[in-house]
């Protein structure tokens, strides 16, 4: 049915007098409250059958001072005008609309299936001002929605004997006197063995008065015990259950804790069950479900709440978020798929973001992958699926895709945001000239901070000093490969401290120098190299410069390695003076940046 509740407020006007006029016989004889039966849920006729046997049932069994039944034409005659089946019932929000349309004071509606025997009817009294203050009847077996109807007719007026204590309560309670309204539900409650309209008065009062949650729980279950998927009784029980979580918490009981938690989800999850057209509620539920100990604790009754109702698409969303808040990934994604088949226009930006996160968690980056490929296309202007879809790219060592995918992004936005740092991350350990470049386009594009970029850089250069200093020396071969390692950590730490001067980057460019330094000296006599000589020279009268500089990150480290140096100084010196004689390229300056 796809009229909206506002279709049905545009009727009000041309249906009011329809009504009063159809009223204009049971006014003059005092009719009583006004008693709307709509179709029922079940499978066609069955459900307009069902209401159009209560009527007439209700009519002949009650005068007009007891029960003035709606008539079936202000029915469908505002079903029609708003564009509304009238042969299928509406659904809460629309009931709720009907009502108030028809100048209804109570609703009878039930739901109908089909046995071998006949017909099973169930069937609820319910309050027009609020749908969850509702009075289930017993469930009736019968050969035919006639005899049922007879059955139902008698229990109806059984019921309605609380409605006196129950409009009591109401009224007591709104004058805000809620001992009061709690002192008249309890009088209704030998009028009718189940009654649950006064019970639910009862714990709304409770509620108001702020009670214990002990107090709260007794009230909530006494009405569930009635009926099991009263939304307002689940709502307070769930919320009774997790304020007694939160005090044993409190008091370092968590074993406790945790089992009440337990059941807060389990009335939060039969809530929503109980309706999942309820948007605001579900959204609230979810929440509260997402943040508990153990969400996994709703996963069988939501499971068991699609099963039940199969096509129910509600449902079926609501069963993907649950399973996806207790991090049962894999079938998340299963149900998912099933629920954007059933329904495209669910694959929103949303899903598509849940789902692909839903599979990196798992992990399975392959079928992330697949999730922003299918979202990028739907959406080709969401710049973030493409910024992730880079990133898993990268991840998994599809370097040119990657590149290719975030050059897409800039050309659409050259700012977004660490789209070069992550090209540049990409080439940090085999090209670091290639990852510098990029650090350098990030400053330049305006798509990161000079701050920003400088604090990444410092993050790099003090990896590559680390990775450096774990290399082996002593050899040849190997003290040259150590030196140019700290040069290449070097070349990130320098970049980061031309952007943001620092006393951290400077300590690491003091340390990184003095080991070149040590290295070159350590060689260069093993070949009278001058050019190592010159190196080593350079290095260390730069390590006592930086380590100066940046001392006051580690001073008792920045020292130990200045007197280091102070005693390489005059040997690297005379190695310059023996094995450069007669070299043009002699001098300090040279050998090393």
């Amino acid at each position: 049915m796809k009229a909206s509740h506002r279709h049905l407020l545009t009727v009000v006007g041309a249906f009011g007098a329809l009504a009063l006029a159809g009223s204009a016989d049971a006014q003059a004889v005092k009719a009583g409250p006004r008693v709307m039966v709509p179709v029922f849920a079940g499978p066609k006729p069955l459900g307009a059958q069902a209401a159009d046997e209560l009527r007439e049932r209700l009519k002949n069994d009650y005068q007009v001072r007891t029960i003035w039944t709606v008539p079936k034409t202000d029915i469908t005659g505002i079903l029609e005008g708003s564009g509304f089946r009238t042969d299928t019932a509406v659904n809460n929000g629309d009931l709720k609309e009907l009502a108030r349309t028809a100048r209804a004071d109570e609703i009878l509606t039930g739901r109908v299936t089909r046995t071998p025997s006949g017909v099973r009817v169930e069937s609820w009294l319910v309050m027009p001002t609020d749908l969850a203050v509702a009075q289930p009847l017993p469930p009736v077996d019968a050969k035919n929605v006639g005899d049922a109807a007879k059955q139902i007719s008698r229990q109806l007026g059984d019921a309605r004997r609380q409605l006196d204590a129950y409009t009591k309560c109401q009224n007591t309670a709104r004058a805000g006197n809620y001992a009061g309204a709690i002192a008249e539900a309890n009088k209704g409650l030998g009028s009718y063995g189940n009654a649950s309209l006064v019970r639910i008065c009862r714990l709304q009062a409770y509620l108001a008065m702020k009670a214990p949650a002990d107090t709260v729980l007794a009230n909530a279950n006494d009405v569930l015990r009635i009926d099991p998927m009263n939304k307002i009784a689940l709502n307070a029980a769930g919320q009774a259950y997790s304020d007694k979580s939160d005090t044993l918490a409190a008091h370092g009981d968590k074993a406790q804790a945790d089992a009440m938690n337990d059941k807060a989800v389990e009335s939060w999850t039969k809530l929503i069950s109980a309706d999942p057209s309820d948007t605001r509620t579900l959204e609230a539920v979810v929440r509260k479900i997402v943040v508990a100990a153990n969400p996994g604790v709703a996963l069988p009754i939501i499971d068991t709440a699609v099963t039940q109702n199969p096509g129910n698409l509600q449902l079926l969303r609501l069963q993907w978020l649950i399973h996806l808040a207790a991090k049962d990934y894999r079938t998340a994604a299963t149900i998912g798929t099933q629920m954007v088949q059933m329904d495209t226009s669910l694959a929103d930006t949303t899903y598509y973001q849940r789902t692909a996160a839903a599979y990196v968690s798992l992990p399975d980056t392959a079928g992330a992958i697949n999730v922003l490929g299918q979202a990028t296309k739907k959406f080709p202007t969401n710049l973030d699926f493409l910024a992730s879809l880079g990133q898993l790219y990268a991840k998994t060592g599809r370097t040119a895709e990657a590149i290719a995918t975030y050059r897409q992004i800039l050309t659409v936005n050259p700012k977004y945001p660490h789209l070069y740092l992550q090209m540049a991350q990409m080439y940090v350990d085999q090209q670091p000239d290639t990852a510098l470049s990029y650090l350098r386009q990030a400053v330049q594009s305006g798509s990161d901070s000079a701050s920003f970029v400088a604090q990444y850089a410092l993050s790099v250069g003090n990896g590559r000093y680390k990775s450096a200093n774990a290399l082996p020396m002593g050899e040849t071969a190997q003290n040259a490969t150590k030196r140019a390692a700290m040069q290449q950590a070097l070349g990130f730490l320098s970049f980061s401290d031309s952007l943001a001067a620092s006393a951290p980057a400077k300590f690491l460019m003091g340390i990184s120098y003095f080991t070149i330094g040590q290295l070159a000296a350590t060689d260069a006599p093993k070949s009278k190299s001058c050019e190592l000589a010159q190196t080593a020279d350079n290095a260390i009268t730069k390590a006592q410069i930086y380590l100066t500089q940046g001392g006051s990150t580690a001073p008792d480290a920045a020292k130990q390695y200045l007197n280091y140096a102070g005693q390489y100084a005059p040997v690297v010196n005379n190695q310059v003076k023996a094995f450069c004689k007669g070299s043009r390229s002699g001098g300090k300056g040279s050998g090393t940046r």
